[in-house]
């Protein structure tokens, strides 16, 4: 953990980029991640370097993950970006 990190978490929000994943059976997915995370980690990055037979993870420890096969998303979109308390 860098020092920013730990700045990071003395703050009392946090600022989150939202995104809704349309899958090919008409089921729009809302998530969410850290805005801040590096772009290699992102949800964006993720999916571009996983196969076509892939699970697509959204999610968090404390509501629980949505595993999602790759091939069952059509599109991806970004819905905004939002600071909300921690």
């Amino acid at each position: 953990m860098s020092a920013i990190d730990f700045d990071m978490l003395d703050e009392k929000t946090v600022t989150v980029q939202d995104y809704h994943l349309h899958l090919v059976d008409g089921t729009v997915i809302e998530a969410s991640e850290e805005f801040y995370k590096p772009v290699h980690q992102s949800l964006i990055a993720k999916y571009d370097a996983s196969g076509p037979d892939s699970l697509i993870t959204v999610g968090d420890r404390m509501l629980g993950y949505t595993y999602i096969p790759k091939r069952n998303i059509l599109y991806i979109n970004t819905a905004g970006v939002r600071t909300v308390s921690r």
